[in-house]
C-alpha cells in the first residue's frame, strides 16, 4: 500500500550509518551499503527516531559483551532478499533493477562472518532487544549441542503460524532476549533458580564468550 499524500519527517531521514567494530572502534557510514557476503542485505537510509540514537551505543556494548568477536552494523533501515520461506514479512520492497524483493528486518546476525546487523527504524527498547536476540544467534555457535539440546527440551511445544517464529533456533533467541529484558526493564536481580538462568545469565554476562575465547 501507498500513502502519497504522507510523508516522512525530514528531520528524521538519514543516509548515515554506524559500525562499531570489535576494539571500540567506531566509523560513520552511508547507505545504501550492502552487509555480508552475496549481495542478499542491505542498509538503506530512511528515518531514525532520536530516541534509537541515545541508545544505539549501549545496543552496541550488549552484543560487543556477549560475542566480543562480532562487529555490529547499524543503518536506518536493514533489508534482506526475501524468500517465501514461512518468513512472517509485513512488507516487501521490490528492487527495481533486479526485481528481486526485500523485505525488512529489525536485525540480522551473519554467523559465518562475525557480524551482527541492528535496523535504526525502531524504538529505543525495541533496539535493546534486538540487540540481545541477534547476539544470542552469534554465541550459539560456540555453544555445545548438549547444551542447545537441553534448552530445546526445556521448551514446550507450541505454534505461532509461522514456520520461521516456530523453529527452535528463533525460539531460543527470543527466550534468552525477553530474560535479559526483564534486566533492562529494572526488575530486582533474581536467584539463578533454574539450569537455564544459569546458561543465560553467562552468556548475558559474557562469562561464556570470555572462557570460550581463552581457550582459543
Amino acid at each position: 500500500m501507498r500513502y502519497p499524500a504522507f510523508i516522512p519527517n525530514p528531520t528524521l531521514m538519514t543516509d548515515q550509518g554506524r559500525i562499531f567494530r570489535p576494539g571500540g572502534i567506531v566509523e560513520t557510514i552511508l547507505t545504501p551499503l550492502p552487509i555480508g557476503e552475496g549481495g542478499r542485505t542491505f542498509g538503506l537510509p530512511g528515518p531514525v527516531p532520536a530516541d534509537v540514537w541515545s541508545v544505539l551505543d549501549h545496543a552496541a556494548q550488549i552484543v560487543h559483551r556477549i560475542t566480543p568477536w562480532a562487529a555490529v552494523y547499524a543503518v536506518p533501515n536493514l533489508v534482506f532478499e526475501f524468500i517465501p520461506d514461512g518468513y512472517p514479512c509485513r512488507e516487501v520492497i521490490r528492487h527495481k533493477e533486479s526485481g528481486k524483493d526485500y523485505a525488512r528486518a529489525g536485525g540480522i546476525s551473519f554467523n559465518d562472518e562475525d557480524i551482527v546487523a541492528l535496523s535504526l527504524h525502531s524504538y529505543s527498547m525495541n533496539l535493546i532487544s534486538t540487540a540481545y536476540h541477534e547476539a544470542w544467534h552469534q554465541v550459539e555457535k560456540i555453544l555445545e549441542k548438549i547444551i542447545i539440546d537441553e534448552i530445546d527440551r526445556s521448551l514446550v511445544p507450541l505454534s505461532w503460524g509461522s514456520a520461521y517464529a516456530d523453529s527452535m533456533v528463533e525460539r531460543r533467541a527470543r527466550c534468552f532476549e525477553m530474560w535479559c529484558m526483564y534486566y533492562e526493564e529494572g526488575m530486582p536481580v533474581r536467584g539463578l533458580s533454574t539450569w537455564l538462568d544459569g546458561i543465560f545469565d553467562g552468556v548475558a554476562t559474557g562469562e561464556v564468550a570470555r572462557e570460550w575465547m581463552k581457550e582459543q
